[in-house]
């Protein structure tokens, strides 16, 4: 390519509708800066979509395709930041889509020190148009108590948030990273992770980063509206994923120091029991759970039997991290096994909006 690039924007594509990509990538091209590539990176997709993919690497010059067989959004990810050529690397999603001034208004955000620039969002609902401010102003982090901020809404996405928070900075478009900071870092997105493989990458970003600049414009646009409801159904994956997400954090914690901290270890005790909590409420303790009831208690009690989820409900408890009441009865029912009366809970809150 003759021209320099200044940024190069990452797109992982699997089992997402054509129109959705054409609609990211052109948004894309619509950048009021011009020095950018984009690389789509076909995961193995079965459906039309490397198709499209091709058919927009020959509409437009700045843009290329990667091939592979499926390995998962991490490893697509990965792939893209290999071939990338930009200074700075950006990840989009194949379903979401930009507003024309983005990348320029994120360079803005950028100096000598800077290795990570990010922004927040609009979110498309199926209520409509929303905006979703990671923070109530602009910030910078540089020092370890600055990035502490980052850390807690990392873990729980509420934390710092002005509004309802549809998503978090742990997300991985809508920012800026200096491509020579990740690669010297060896900072990539983790193929183990099925879910959160881009907050994880980003805790150990956040950690290395010299400065991380936020800006408070919502200029990027994610669909909302298309995933509502995931979480709230039964999915045997849900123990296996939200036990990995646990694992990984505390390797996090462990090789960042941060266990050392007393906030930010109770504040990973917390996210851990919500994990342990969507793992039992939409895995083995849901309603839909086609197996046996003694299935059902086995496969619940193998998991809290885990010894660093013991460790974990060990601390919770001598720690004294919950306050709500509710979560105090849930980790009581916990502890004693309580299945049956854990369920009943569940249920009562589901039929009451809880």
């Amino acid at each position: 390519m003759a021209v320099s690039v200044k940024v190069s924007v990452i797109i992982p594509v699997y089992k997402i509708a054509g129109d959705y990509i054409r609609k990211c990538v052109e948004t894309l091209e619509q950048q009021t800066v011009s020095e950018i590539e984009i690389i789509l990176v076909d995961d193995g997709t079965p459906d039309d979509g490397g198709a499209v993919c091709d058919s927009l690497a020959e509409q437009f010059e700045n843009c290329s395709v990667i091939h592979q067989k499926n390995q998962g959004v991490s490893a697509a990810r990965n792939a893209g930041m290999q071939k990338a050529s930009g200074t700075w690397l950006m990840f989009a999603d194949p379903d979401d889509y930009s507003e024309p001034d983005l990348i320029e208004k994120l360079l803005n955000l950028c100096d000598e020190e800077t290795d990570i620039a990010c922004c927040c969002c609009k979110v498309l609902t199926e209520q409509g148009m929303k905006t979703d401010l990671f923070f109530e102003k602009d910030r910078i982090f540089s020092t370890e108590a600055e990035k502490k901020d980052l850390y807690f809404q990392l873990m729980d996405s509420v934390y710092g948030q002005p509004n309802f928070p549809y998503t978090a900075i742990g997300v991985p478009w809508g920012k800026l990273y200096r491509k020579d900071f990740l690669m010297q870092k060896h900072i990539f997105f983790d193929p183990a992770l099925r879910r959160m493989q881009d907050n994880m990458l980003n805790m150990y970003a956040f950690a290395a980063a010299r400065k991380i600049t936020y800006g408070n414009f919502p200029l990027y646009i994610y669909r909302y509206e298309h995933i509502q409801g995931y979480q709230i159904k039964y999915n045997p994956n849900h123990l296996p994923v939200n036990l990995c997400i646990i694992q990984k954090r505390a390797e996090c914690i462990k090789k960042l120091g941060l266990q050392q901290d007393a906030s930010v270890y109770d504040a990973f005790l917390y996210e851990a029991f919500t994990k342990l909590k969507v793992a039992l409420r939409y895995g083995p303790l849901h309603q839909a759970y086609p197996d046996s009831r003694a299935k059902q208690k086995q496969e619940a009690e193998q998991l809290l039997q885990r010894p660093e989820i013991q460790q974990i409900m060990q601390d919770l408890k001598q720690r004294n991290v919950l306050s709500k009441t509710s979560d105090k009865l849930i980790f009581h029912f916990m502890q004693m096994h309580f299945w049956g009366a854990l369920q009943l809970l569940w249920k009562f809150r589901k039929n009451t909006g809880g």
